[in-house]
């Protein structure tokens, strides 16, 4: 079996649509702190909140240059991710996620997200 923490494209993302907001629920901690490129951060229910009601919608989420590290029942993967909004918006990000072995198995416990545009970090166009 592939942990959640190694598939190329983690599960908390493949599972982020309304009607797998169950499967989502048993990758997400209990203490789960979820931070968006805006700064916006969420809790569990905050997440699966915004999963079940539809308002977040993706064409498509690529990640790329994935690197994992594990220290024991705690893995930290970092990676590169392309993010395709309807009806045209693409966003570039770097993603860290924290996931940690728990009586359920491996669940995403941090996930933080940052522009990858170093230009639209820094307020220059």
């Amino acid at each position: 079996m592939i942990e959640p923490y190694a598939n190329p494209l983690p599960p908390v993302f493949v599972c982020a649509s309304a009607s797998r907001a169950a499967a989502l629920e048993k990758l997400l901690g209990d203490d789960l702190s979820y931070t968006h490129s805006a700064a916006l951060t969420e809790t569990k229910p905050q997440v699966l909140q915004v999963i079940k009601s539809g308002s977040t919608k993706y064409d498509a989420i690529e990640f790329n240059d994935t690197k994992v590290r594990q220290y024991g029942d705690v893995v930290i993967t970092n990676h590169k991710m392309t993010i395709k909004n309807p009806p045209n918006t693409v966003n570039k990000l770097f993603v860290t996620m924290v996931w940690a072995k728990q009586s359920g198995g491996w669940q995403l416990v941090v996930c933080v997200k940052q522009n990858a545009d170093y230009r639209v970090c820094v307020g220059h166009a």
